[in-house]
């Protein structure tokens, strides 16, 4: 699975509130996982949605800390345009990564 599908299916399944868990996520974890160097701003920006919402994201903390440290990476590297990190914005109250 690409980055594109995997961030599809993922906010697809979250914004629909889709609370199952399973063999699906595993996947979709397991995709992001190994394709995280390949994903863009617009791929992450849909892996951001509802992301500081404990009960409503579907990744592990694992999934969730690579993705911040991508997306830093990005940031750093003056990759990500102005809307796309507009959006993760709206969707993420803070990008430090602290475990509960």
């Amino acid at each position: 699975m690409n980055p594109q599908d995997s961030s599809q299916f993922y906010y697809c399944f979250t914004k629909l509130g889709f609370v199952g868990d399973g063999m699906f996520y595993k996947y979709v974890q397991k995709a992001v996982t190994k394709t995280i160097r390949s994903f863009e701003g617009p791929h992450l920006r849909l892996m951001f949605y509802k992301f500081d919402h404990a009960d409503e994201t579907r990744l592990n903390r694992g999934v969730r800390g690579r993705l911040i440290e991508h997306l830093r990476y990005l940031i750093r590297e003056n990759q990500l345009k102005g809307y796309d990190a507009y959006n993760i914005y709206l969707h993420t109250q803070r990008l430090t990564y602290e475990p509960t």
